[in-house]
């Protein structure tokens, strides 16, 4: 079984457990301005959310010796076994550089900062992309989102 079947499974039976909301029923749409989790919307409920969006990240260095980013489109799952703390998996898709065309699995934790009443958000945590073909990649992950509670 692949490792991000195993942490989707694991993680799916770990929200049971991990559930600190008085209100499972309350939903917030997270727009997502920088990177983390990746560039668009997100949906989150109590101590789950899903999310989609464009995710850039330097992987590799050019000629030069400068760093250059390469993008994916990022989709997946995310834990919250407390408002200020996540853990998430992943499906990459490559759209640039040497991962053009091609899936990977991307997992990562960090914390969360709430500002403003809970309305923005900053984000810092570490990602790890495994590959056989590029090798494993660990990396910052920060991000800002405003929040749109419903």
């Amino acid at each position: 079984m692949k490792p991000i079947v195993k942490l989707l499974i694991l993680s799916s039976l770990f929200m049971g457990f991990a559930s600190t909301s008085s209100d499972a029923n309350a939903a917030d749409l997270y727009l997502n301005l920088f990177r983390n989790p990746s560039i668009g919307p997100e949906l989150k409920w109590a101590d789950f959310s899903i999310h989609t969006g464009l995710y850039t990240t330097i992987l590799s260095k050019n000629d030069k010796g400068e760093h250059v980013s390469t993008e994916f489109v990022r989709t997946g799952v995310t834990l919250w076994p407390s408002q200020h703390v996540y853990v998430s998996a992943s499906h990459v898709y490559g759209i640039t550089r040497d991962w053009k065309n091609k899936h990977g699995g991307l997992y990562e934790a960090g914390v969360q900062i709430l500002l403003l009443d809970g309305r923005l958000a900053f984000r810092l945590g570490v990602a790890v992309l495994p590959s056989k073909e590029f090798g494993t990649k660990v990396n910052p992950t920060p991000g800002i989102s405003i929040r749109f509670p419903f």
